[in-house]
């Protein structure tokens, strides 16, 4: 199964199925983006991270980066989402998965707490 996700704020998600070992997404592997002002996004070198890079440069509502990812099978699948912030400072993300040929299957909301960026 094909799928593109739309995550604004990602920095790895990973999805797990019930009885599979996870699969890890980072989000500096993202093949599309979008700002809503126009400013670009772009990946940095970050200690913090799990790869070594952050994406940066989405700040406004609306603001997102696409991922495409390839399933292993159809089933169930549970998401988390780990990002960095600002000290104390909340976050929303939504990941949106849709089927590679269009159609929304799933939305997952998080809200998340910075720990300090870097």
């Amino acid at each position: 199964m094909r799928t593109a996700i739309l995550v604004p704020a990602l920095v790895a998600l990973a999805a797990f199925a019930a009885t599979a070992e996870p699969i890890i997404i980072e989000a500096e592997d993202y093949v599309a983006s979008f700002n809503v002002g126009g400013d670009p996004i772009y990946v940095t070198a970050c200690s913090g991270a799990s790869g070594g890079f952050a994406v940066e440069g989405y700040d406004t509502i609306g603001d997102f980066i696409e991922l495409r990812v390839v399933l292993p099978m159809v089933g169930e699948y549970d998401d988390t989402l780990r990002s960095a912030g600002e000290l104390y400072e909340f976050s929303e993300h939504i990941a949106t998965f849709r089927y590679e040929g269009g159609g929304t299957f799933a939305h997952s909301y998080y809200t998340t707490m910075g720990y300090g960026i870097g």
